[in-house]
């Protein structure tokens, strides 16, 4: 909005009031400009309201992303829009319209990373996408960070983000009340402390993971959570290309203690095996919970 130099002198006379009001009482909320400026002014005499489409074009306007302010398309002659500054821009555009904007190289959020350095964004947008559990748009986004030179060599991807889960059972202590959705929360992308998913107590219960494609695996590693971690240390886990035929590549009858996004995850190191398939099962009568399960081809 553009304000006359009547509308200015009223406005602050009313901040002063409620400033003071506010310091006598700091229980007072203070009030939002989206919302205090209107209602000033339309208490003035005789206010005139004028659209500012009559003034300038407001075609680059968006006041919830906005643009870089070193963008060109903030100093367009006639123009007017909301410029952001500094690391704040590139969360602000996430926040409102999502990863999508980071795919298209058109986009204010691309345009205005080019005046950003790489430390100032790509760890929070690396986090963001991986969050989102897809492993296409976590290729994309490596292929992307590498043309752009945010990064000096590829990421290793997380095949098993998104992937096709399931698990033996379920329980009242699990997310779903369905083998598939609740399985799915162990490639969901999200390391934290507690379990994202739970089977029942049972002998040898497993949670079994198919890959997008045949993959050669190099390591899998496994997430705990971080309260009744004993209850995973009976752990076996096995690979296979055809869902028949299965190898354990890591087994622990005698029972291992391990963490998880402490810092202490279970780290599987695979010999280059061909396989579309992970299980992880238990020795004994227990509970299956754990929290991440990510394999990655190097």
């Amino acid at each position: 909005m553009a304000l006359s130099a009547r509308a200015i002198d009223h406005l602050l006379v009313k901040k002063q009031e409620i400033s003071h009001l506010y310091n006598n009482d700091n229980s007072i909320i203070w009030p939002y400009c989206e919302g205090f400026i209107p209602s000033a002014v339309f208490e003035m005499e005789n206010p005139i309201v004028e659209e500012l489409r009559n003034f300038c074009k407001l075609q680059p306007y968006d006041f919830c992303s906005g643009y870089y302010y070193l963008d060109p398309y903030v100093n367009i002659h006639g123009t007017i829009c909301h410029p952001v500054k500094g690391k704040d821009f590139v969360e602000r555009c996430i926040t409102h319209d999502g990863i999508n904007p980071i795919f298209n190289p058109r986009s204010s959020l691309r345009r205005g990373l080019k005046n950003l350095k790489p430390s100032d964004f790509y760890q929070y947008i690396h986090d963001t996408i991986k969050k989102t559990g897809n492993v296409g748009f976590y290729q994309q986004f490596n292929e992307i960070a590498l043309q752009e030179r945010w990064i000096k060599k590829p990421e290793a991807v997380n095949w098993a983000l998104g992937g096709k889960a399931s698990q033996s059972s379920v329980c009242a202590h699990s997310k779903f009340n369905n083998i598939y959705k609740d399985a799915a929360g162990a490639v969901n992308g999200r390391i934290g402390p507690d379990y994202n998913f739970h089977t029942a107590t049972e002998y040898n219960p497993w949670w079994k993971l198919e890959l997008p494609r045949t993959i050669n695996i190099k390591h899998i590693i496994i997430y705990n959570r971080l309260n009744f971690e004993d209850r995973a240390s009976k752990i076996k886990v096995e690979i296979s290309d055809d869902h028949e035929n299965w190898i354990i590549v890591a087994d622990y009858p005698d029972g291992i203690i391990f963490g998880g996004a402490d810092g202490n995850p279970l780290i599987i190191k695979v010999n280059n095996i061909n396989a579309q398939y992970v299980k992880i099962s238990l020795y004994d009568e227990n509970i299956l919970h754990l929290n991440q399960v990510e394999v990655y081809d190097q």
